[in-house]
């Protein structure tokens, strides 16, 4: 077993660090991971066809509607439901209308609770 310091230059002059650096962001990654989870929480207060609809449109596995992460059409979405074409996308406004209603309403909150 070979032990290497992170510090060790390497045959290019770069220090093996600096190549860590470059090919993993970890606050990124945090970052990522905390959207993530805030955006499938805002996503299970939604009405339970407004989740379906964004589960399907999207590829999104919320509650395991979706777990072949496919991304369907609104047709298909509305043959699976027996509504319109139209009542599928009015759905879908719907709840990224409420999606974003409630980023910005967290945001302020955000904001007061940081003065």
């Amino acid at each position: 077993e070979v032990i290497v310091s992170i510090d060790e230059s390497m045959k290019d002059g770069y220090i093996l660090g600096e190549y860590l650096e470059l090919d993993y962001d970890l606050e990124e990654e945090v970052t990522n991971s905390v959207f993530l989870s805030e955006l499938l929480a805002y996503i299970n207060e939604l009405r339970d066809n407004e989740k379906f609809v964004l589960a399907m449109r999207y590829g999104l596995n919320i509650d395991g509607l979706n777990p072949s992460k496919k991304q369907y059409f609104l047709l298909d979405i509305a043959n699976m439901l027996n509504i319109s074409r139209q009542r599928v996308n009015a759905i879908e406004k719907s709840a990224l209308f409420n999606l974003r209603l409630r980023a910005k309403t967290l945001n302020k909150g955000d904001r007061y609770a940081r003065k």
